[in-house]
């Protein structure tokens, strides 16, 4: 029979005791407050805390420029783009570089002068961006040392869909530049090529059309000049380092006129004026008169027409006995060239009614209109205005009491006479 040690016994018991209560300490140091284990409180990143994100997200994650700028080499930009979303972007979207004077990038100022097209870009990935396609804008204030504020916009044609589209900028930084074209480069405008008289571009009357001296100091216009008027040819809003030079040729190059420095606008301007004996194509050659191109070199051209007043084909016509006739249906050109009257006569038949009407040609013709009787001095009626055809002309509507000679005086209103005062008129019978 086996014996049985009751002390031996209780210090076992109080041995699995103490084994459990260290095992229970042990557990509970194990876990934090909140249930989780030690290892699961370990600090992270604050890239880790972000929420998963279930769609592309696109930031700017680097963006540098110099502080300053005094030589085109200087400036350089530092860009990295990154899409921190979980789905790739598959297809194009377009990365901006903007430009203003103001700190705050109102709309008002500022200016897209830069952009680059991605491609795609990877779910986590960043794609590093050194140069822009430049898009200089002629309305970017030119303040020499002035600064200038840069920013970035990812997306900014909006055509990917992204969980956040409210971080696509980067910060804004400040860059004093000598003027905001010294890192962008010249561009050609949109008469190029026009550098010979083969490609010459057109020329119309009375639009302003923007130049510059892209890569090149020539460029050519042609335009139809008329005879009887007079063409004014001028360069305008020069930019900073601009100074033209006109030529004008005919089509047979015996007419050759030129200009420097006769311009409106100083000493870098240029005018020609010129009045045409015969109807003829010119061409005008708009030189680069110091052999400069590119930045500042930029100007505006324009022609102007004036219609040069001489004796009409009906002269003389300044009284009622020097009246010369008007047939129905013909359409007459006038002008009062050196006084502020035309007489004219029709034979018109009883009860038949006829229509007198002018129509304005030059911009500073304005006409009324007098029917006499047959002895010519007996008013019947007159007009001012009442011509929907033109600004300046009148209407007559007239049905004949007797057949006979009637007379008609064309009058300039305020008796004005001289340039750009040409006028129609014609006489129609009204038949039911």
């Amino acid at each position: 029979m086996l014996g049985f040690n009751l002390n031996k016994y209780n210090n076992f018991r109080l041995i699995v005791y103490m084994f459990l209560i260290i095992l229970t300490i042990l557990s509970i140091s194990g876990c934090s407050s909140d249930g989780k284990s030690s290892d699961d409180n370990n600090s992270t990143s604050e890239g880790d805390n972000l929420p998963i994100i279930s769609k592309a997200d696109l930031i700017v994650s680097e963006f540098s420029a110099p502080n300053s700028i005094k030589d085109p080499d200087d400036f350089y930009i530092d860009l990295a783009v990154k899409n921190r979303g979980t789905k790739d972007i598959s297809k194009s979207f377009v990365v901006g570089l903007y430009l203003s004077l103001s700190k705050e990038m109102d709309k008002n100022s500022t200016f897209l002068v830069g952009t680059y097209v991605m491609d795609k870009l990877g779910a986590g990935s960043t794609e590093y961006i050194y140069d822009f396609t430049i898009h200089p804008s002629s309305d970017i204030p030119v303040i020499p040392n002035a600064t200038y504020y840069m920013r970035v916009e990812v997306d900014n044609d909006n055509n990917v869909t992204e969980s956040n589209e409210n971080n696509n900028f980067s910060e804004i930084h400040g860059v004093k530049l000598n003027t905001p074209q010294i890192y962008i480069p010249n561009f050609a405008d949109g008469y190029e090529d026009d550098d010979t008289k083969e490609d010459a571009s057109e020329l119309k009357l009375n639009i302003v059309q923007k130049h510059n001296f892209y890569d090149d100091t020539e460029d050519w216009s042609v335009i139809y000049l008329l005879s009887n008027r007079e063409y004014t040819f001028k360069t305008i809003n020069l930019g900073q380092y601009a100074d033209t030079h006109l030529t004008l040729v005919n089509e047979l190059l015996d007419v050759n006129i030129s200009d420097d420095n006769g311009g409106d606008e100083g000493n870098n301007s240029s005018k020609i004026v010129i009045k045409p004996e015969l109807g003829d194509t010119f061409f005008l050659l708009v030189s680069s008169a110091k052999g400069g191109v590119g930045v500042g070199h930029e100007y505006s051209l324009v022609v102007s027409e004036r219609i040069v007043s001489s004796k009409d084909t009906y002269e003389d016509d300044d009284v009622q006995i020097d009246a010369k006739p008007i047939y129905v249906g013909s359409v007459q050109e006038h002008n009062f060239y050196d006084d502020g009257s035309d007489w004219l006569y029709f034979d018109a038949t009883k009860d038949a009614n006829y229509t007198i009407e002018t129509e304005t040609i030059g911009v500073n013709a304005n006409t009324e209109l007098v029917l006499y009787d047959m002895d010519g001095a007996t008013e019947l009626m007159r007009d001012n205005n009442s011509s929907s055809s033109s600004n300046g002309g009148s209407l007559l509507g007239w049905t004949a009491p007797v057949t006979g000679r009637y007379y008609i005086d064309v009058v300039s209103v305020d008796e004005a006479m001289g340039d750009n005062r040409h006028y129609r008129v014609k006489l129609i019978e009204n038949r039911e």
